[in-house]
């Protein structure tokens, strides 16, 4: 896997809406993203789209929102592209987009949600690494209680390399293991199952999120993911926010439920999804579950 190289004051960064229309109140926040990449960053913010395109529930029609990431992952000068929303849309963009256009100088590609989609593929056609984080048009990144310490996780992470071992809670066969980082939003991974998007998890750990889904609805996720062999080159599992889910020992039994006899360490506990607090993580990076010091280790080299 190829990282791209950190960002520096003065780089060109674009922003494109390959997912759902901003609602009334996402502009308001987008246009101070914009404000932070670039009087506080100190990043040249080359494109933008316009926040009030829509088709339907999206962003634009399949063909805007296509045109629009294929030219700024085309643009040589162009040094990181950051979503501005997730949603749904991803899928319907994919098919359309040319990969082998794309050139060999790696870049920036930020995103979770429905663009954890956008993330994977990107990965399979350049095997550059990604970042899933916050997007621009929300409370994650502006106007949130967590916002400010968000930020300054992405902004170490994009211009220092900066991936912080984290605390995790181990919820059977504490092992240590190491595998390549993968996953998401754990519908959405469900979702591209079968299509051009599918992701590889072939040595991975597995990292998990989801949002307003009842207990039952990730019981039937995972049970469909198990059972139509997804897991079995998995190495280990790692899960994040399950927010709006049930409680966390609701969560916990179907983890431990659907999974348990799988007999692979499973942890939970990452500060990343849909919750107040996403803080970036690489995608395609060797990480590293510590058993012994009940961590996740997110920068490590395969060794």
């Amino acid at each position: 896997m190829i990282r791209p190289p950190p960002l520096q004051r003065g780089d060109a960064v674009a922003v494109v809406a390959p997912s759902s229309k901003l609602n009334l109140e996402q502009p308001r926040l987008a246009e101070r993203a914009f404000q932070i990449l670039e009087e506080d960053w100190g990043l040249q913010v080359t494109h933008t789209p316009k926040l009030t395109r829509s088709h339907l529930h999206l962003a634009g029609t399949d063909q805007d929102r296509a045109a629009e990431f294929q030219q700024q992952l085309e643009d040589e000068k162009v040094r990181a592209v950051f979503c501005i929303r997730g949603g749904y849309g991803v899928a319907r963009v994919l098919p359309l987009l040319q990969p082998a256009s794309w050139h060999d100088k790696p870049k920036w590609l930020i995103g979770f949600s429905d663009c954890s989609l956008l993330l994977h593929y990107l990965q399979r056609h350049t095997d550059w690494l990604v970042c899933h984080g916050p997007t621009l048009a929300s409370p994650q990144f502006v106007g949130g209680p967590q916002a400010g310490k968000n930020r300054e996780a992405l902004k170490n992470a994009l211009f220092k390399l900066e991936f912080p071992s984290t605390p995790v809670q181990f919820l059977q066969n504490a092992e240590s293991v190491k595998g390549r980082l993968s996953g998401g939003c754990l519908s959405v991974i469900l979702s591209a199952m079968g299509t051009v998007a599918q992701v590889d998890l072939t040595n991975s750990i597995l990292f998990l999120e989801e949002v307003c889904e009842a207990p039952y609805r990730l019981d039937r996720m995972l049970t469909q993911m198990r059972q139509s062999g997804q897991f079995e080159k998995v190495r280990a599992f790692v899960f994040g926010e399950f927010v709006e889910c049930g409680t966390i020992n609701q969560i916990k039994d179907v983890l431990l439920d659907v999974l348990g006899d799988l007999n692979l360490p499973m942890a939970i506990g990452l500060p990343h999804g849909h919750g107040e607090v996403n803080h970036p993580i690489l995608l395609g990076q060797w990480a590293e579950l510590d058993a012994q010091h009940n961590v996740i280790h997110l920068n490590t080299t395969n060794l």
